[in-house]
């Protein structure tokens, strides 16, 4: 296996067949993915600091203030960006090799190799900075976690790659990583095999670096989605459609038609404050998973917000109330906890329990959700199944949120910020649907994500009237 220069590690054997594929003169666009841990981060920057260094050698380049700006390293979004190929970069690559160095007038942030050579670095969420580089001039790109791109996105960056140095054209190499998903690179590299496209498998196995538990920890995570374990674990592409999804429909349609006596159950009142004056404040009754109560309001202030959850929990007997606890929901909170009521507090960029899995609260709360749907049991102790019958549509305001929740539990998508998944922000989810916040479904999966730490309730008097229950939606 070849030592990398100044570098105290090797290659695994499928990560030298992949750079012997970027030395062969053949292939412009080299594909190195497949199963997580398998590598990849480390080998795109192993493999950019290489190209640096030799250029560097065979043009006797100096150390200089104006270097030769040779290549592009980024993701999809910057932030992903910095806050894990950066990290794997860092961990490396030693740092007496390399200075990190800001953004100038001429250049984004870049990384200085040895004063010699710079590789620029970034995302491509930024119209602007995708628009730079049509005068932009490299030698190379390369792009991690390709999968969360789309072909508009690096078709520019594609593009780039004409740098000349000394009047001498260069070997010109596309240098992509990913994940197992159905997106451009699969049809590039694996379906079609277009000239010049070189795809190597990344196998966990072929990773000495990783922990010895490591596949039983990716075994756990995923046993509720033995699509998702293959393309993982074995790195199989085949049969990914909504592989990026969390929650599917199929489960949905199949906990709406799953009519069972529950053993017990357990009540509460979840809500989720609008943050910003196009969102609704969406507050939901759980009876289980069942929708029993529900009020909309429009963006108000956490008294209003505060008055009416108050309200559904006195309706229904005092029970507990989940609360975004974030922005105007925290003021929501204190007034509730000022009432009286037994608040429980939600924030979304809290710690998961499991850190190694899960990127933030929120990521822990969606991925749990979605492997209860998935499995049908939300409480195995006692067999506590998932189950969302439709409501009597004559109930409209009912019908309505149960027709809502259902629709938004399938929007937000997953991917990966290391080795851990993150949940689709709300802000791109609104991206992808015209607008439209998932009020709904954040408000349905913190309230069923708590009911495990909710008290039981007796059974009597479970279903209250309209009349009763007295929702309301008000836009």
């Amino acid at each position: 296996m070849p030592i990398l220069p100044s570098l105290n590690v090797t290659f695994t054997q499928r990560q030298s067949e992949a750079w012997l594929a970027v030395k062969d003169p053949n292939v412009r666009e080299v594909g190195y993915g497949g199963a997580k841990g398998g590598g990849k981060s480390f080998w795109l920057c192993a493999v950019a600091f290489l190209l640096s260094w030799e250029v560097a050698s065979r043009f006797k380049l100096p150390r200089t203030k104006t270097p030769i700006h040779l290549g592009w390293l980024g993701r999809k979004r910057a932030t992903d960006f910095v806050q894990t190929t950066l990290q794997t970069w860092q961990r490396t690559i030693p740092h007496y090799c390399y200075e990190l160095k800001g953004a100038t007038e001429k250049h984004p942030r870049h990384i200085l190799i040895d004063g010699r050579i710079a590789v620029d670095y970034g995302g491509l969420d930024n119209r602007e900075d995708i628009n730079k580089f049509n005068s932009a001039e490299y030698m190379f790109v390369g792009v991690d976690q390709t999968e969360e791109t789309e072909l508009d996105d690096v078709s520019v960056l594609m593009g780039s790659r004409r740098l000349t140095i000394a009047g001498q054209a260069l070997d010109y190499k596309g240098l992509w990583t990913a994940n197992p998903a159905a997106c451009w690179f699969k049809d590039r590299f694996i379906d079609f095999r277009e000239k010049g496209y070189r795809f190597i498998q990344a196998l966990y196995k072929d990773n000495p670096y990783l922990p010895n538990d490591y596949v039983k920890t990716l075994e756990a995570a995923f046993s509720y989605r033995p699509d998702l374990l293959r393309a993982y674990r074995d790195g199989i592409w085949e049969g990914l459609s909504g592989v990026d999804q969390i929650i599917l429909q199929e489960w949905i349609t199949a906990a709406s038609m799953r009519l069972v006596h529950q053993p017990y159950i357990k009540r509460l009142i979840t809500v989720d404050p609008a943050r910003f004056g196009d969102d609704r404040c969406v507050i939901l009754g759980l009876e289980n998973w069942q929708i029993v109560d529900v009020v909309v309001l429009p963006y108000c202030d956490t008294k209003a917000i505060a008055v009416e959850a108050f309200a559904m929990s006195v309706r229904w007997g005092n029970c507990p109330i989940v609360v975004e606890d974030v922005g105007i929901g925290g003021g929501t909170s204190d007034r509730l906890s000022e009432m009286g009521a037994h608040v429980i507090r939600y924030n979304p960029a809290g710690k998961a329990s499991d850190e190694t899995q899960c990127w933030n609260l929120r990521a822990e709360v969606w991925s749990t959700v979605a492997r209860w749907l998935c499995e049908g049991v939300w409480d195995k102790t006692v067999g506590a199944m998932v189950s969302m019958p439709e409501p009597d549509r004559a109930d409209t305001e009912l019908w309505d949120a149960w027709r809502q929740v259902g629709r938004e539990l399938t929007w937000p998508k997953y991917k990966f910020r290391g080795e851990r998944v993150l949940v689709q922000p709300k802000e791109e989810i609104k991206a992808d649907h015209e607008g439209r916040s998932p009020d709904f479904g954040d408000a349905y999966t913190q309230g069923v994500f708590h009911l495990p730490v909710v008290e039981t309730v007796a059974a009597r008097d479970r279903h209250k009237t309209t009349s009763e229950r007295k929702s309301k939606i008000r836009m």
